[in-house]
């Protein structure tokens, strides 16, 4: 009963979160998964969640040498590429708030590779149709319209998935759907 009771905290503060970004979210330009380089200290992150306006008190602005009026726009959560802190900072970064105009999308493909402990927390694969990160199960409920979906891929990914579990009958039914044998090759 402990862990039901644990369980039903979780999902309500899931619940709670994503409730805080049902609204208006015209402003936001970044989505979940995508790969950014920081304009003025030119580390590569790639975002894992968005605040509307800065979610910091005023003391943090004022810190950071941010006018309150910037605190305004989009701030994203993102986790930094390690080796661009080690190399910028002396030292990796576990995440890091970045205001919106401080975020230039990264176009070029050979660009976007992130190297990070924890990515593979927040996503479950690398779209290279899309260029960006797929969100793990709890951020797509967090973020649920934050990004497309490739169907293709995600039959793709599910086949590679039921492979890897020995699961012979998913493997069949997502041969059926459309997978291609080449996915298996990744």
């Amino acid at each position: 009963l402990r862990q039901l009771a644990s369980l039903e905290a979780q999902l309500d503060g899931l619940r709670q979160t994503r409730e805080k970004r049902d609204g208006d979210r015209s402003a936001v330009e970044h989505s979940i998964g995508q790969v950014f380089r920081h304009k003025q200290f030119g580390y590569r992150g790639v975002v894992v969640g968005w605040d509307a306006q800065c979610d910091r008190p005023a003391e943090w602005l004022a810190a950071n040498k941010i006018a309150q009026s910037r605190g305004e726009q989009p701030f994203y959560h993102v986790i930094p590429d390690q080796p661009d802190c080690v190399r910028l900072f002396g030292e990796p970064r576990e995440s890091k708030y970045v205001a919106q105009d401080n975020m230039e999308p990264i176009v070029d493909p050979e660009e976007r590779a992130i190297q990070h402990e924890h990515l593979m927390a927040y996503f479950t694969r690398y779209s290279p149709v899309l260029g960006s990160f797929m969100p793990c199960e709890e951020l797509a409920f967090i973020y649920p319209d934050d990004y497309p979906v490739v169907e293709e891929e995600e039959t793709n990914a599910q086949l590679v998935t039921a492979a890897q579990r020995g699961d012979l009958k998913g493997v069949r039914e997502k041969l059926e759907a459309g997978a291609t044998v080449d996915a298996l090759d990744q």
